[in-house]
């Protein structure tokens, strides 16, 4: 019966261990309202490419984030406008940062786009 509890405790940790974790993020932004977002990605590089392949425009990785949830807020109506992106445990944490990081620089900001990696 000992037996039986370890063998099955093993292939429990084997089981569990061998699944990928993906609960990296990138966030990629250019001039605008250009910008690419990617959640739950195997490694960093593969969240920062299809963060720049989902940009419509010229973009570059601004923000990197793992195992939380993160936001990116813009100035409503402004190609140019001010920005704020941020990361928090929680989607409401994230999204109320990004948006006051956004509003420091401009005014009527929104969030245009929220994700949780590993959540």
């Amino acid at each position: 019966m000992k037996k039986l509890i370890v063998c099955s405790l093993a292939l429990s940790l084997v089981a569990f261990g061998a699944a990928p974790a993906f609960a990296v993020g990138s966030l990629a932004v250019g001039h605008g309202d250009h910008y690419g977002w990617a959640v739950n990605h195997a490694t960093q590089a593969e969240a920062d490419r299809a963060a720049l392949d989902a940009c419509t425009g010229e973009c570059e990785v601004v923000y990197q984030f793992e195992n939380t949830c993160a936001a990116f807020a813009r100035e409503d109506g402004k190609d140019n406008g001010a920005t704020g992106w941020a990361h928090a445990d929680s989607e409401d944490a994230a999204k109320d940062r990004a948006l006051a990081e956004c509003n420091k620089r401009g005014s009527d900001c929104v969030i245009k786009v929220w994700g949780c990696d590993g959540k």
